[in-house]
């Protein structure tokens, strides 16, 4: 029987909504596939109870806790000379997602990949030499209205996350199935370029443009480091549309949106949500009196 992981972030079966209720009606409406959810959770998510019923073909749930180093295993110590190379690359990178060209990821990935025999670890990224001297590079070609320490924990609070979900061991299936971009999206596509499988993106809302609207409001982040904080989420949010096979979405001003964002409009289909017919056909018509009123 085939078999589907649906990447899923913060949300089902864990928290009630339009995507966890659309989740759970896909996999109990198709019974003819087997699912594994892997869920991208915080630490405050620790113990909490489903608030679904799980379909019998749910067959596996694996969650990614963002504050678990997935990387750490024992005693490991990478060389000069691969932390360097791996900062040259993720300098190519950067200076690649500005020409919108997200091919450096590819090997980006690789590098961090932690079947490795000589992989990188989080303390090498942000504790090492060679860490701080090209996030140094990064910052003199950034936003210099930001001092360097702001910089520095900014970039920590943002990557983190993502190169602990990097270093998860993926669970194997036919086929990935993001139910957003950012974490989730990212996530998908690692496993497309490790275990080259399908990549396919659903996205009912546009997650960057959520992510952006919430910062702008934010009272708790320097004006400044939101910028870095929005770059960052539609960073990932067009790694997604690069390396995803198939982007559904529900109308066409997102299909605008995603084109904006370097999606390939040969790779969207738009799929409006469904209207169930014979409920609203046993619905009686009730007249209603329009009240004028007169000032």
């Amino acid at each position: 029987m085939p078999h589907v992981c649906m990447v899923i972030e913060g949300a089902y079966p864990y928290i009630t909504g339009g995507v966890s209720a659309w989740c759970h009606k896909l996999i109990k409406e198709i019974k003819d596939i087997d699912f594994s959810l892997l869920v991208i959770l915080p630490s405050s998510y620790r113990g909490k109870d489903y608030k679904y019923d799980l379909p019998s073909n749910v067959k596996n749930i694996h969650e990614v806790w963002l504050d678990i180093d997935y990387s750490a295993k024992g005693f490991h110590k990478s060389s000069k000379k691969q932390r360097e190379n791996l900062f040259k690359e993720m300098k190519n990178f950067h200076t690649s997602m500005k020409l919108k060209n997200y091919g450096f990821f590819k090997i980006i990935q690789e590098m961090l990949a932690p079947y490795q025999q000589d992989f990188i670890t989080l303390k090498d990224m942000t504790k090492t030499r060679e860490a701080i001297s090209s996030l140094f590079e990064l910052y003199k070609n950034s936003n210099r209205n930001l001092g360097f320490m702001k910089y520095f924990w900014t970039w920590k609070s943002t990557h983190l996350p993502l190169l602990r979900i990097i270093n998860y061991p993926l669970p194997e299936a036919d086929m990935y199935h993001a139910v957003s971009t950012g974490y989730a999206g990212l996530i998908a596509a690692v496993a497309k370029l490790r275990l080259n499988i399908p990549f396919v993106l659903t996205e009912h809302g546009i997650y960057a443009m959520e992510r952006e609207d919430e910062l702008k409001t934010s009272k708790y982040i320097d004006h400044d480091q939101k910028h870095l904080w929005i770059q960052f989420f539609h960073g990932l949010c067009r790694i997604s549309y690069s390396f995803a096979d198939k982007i559904i979405t529900l109308y066409r001003g997102n299909l605008i949106i995603e084109v904006a964002n370097n999606a390939n409009i040969d790779k969207i289909e738009v799929v409006p949500n469904g209207v169930d017919l014979k409920f609203y056909n046993s619905l009686k018509k009730i007249e209603v009196k329009k009240k004028i009123s007169v000032t």
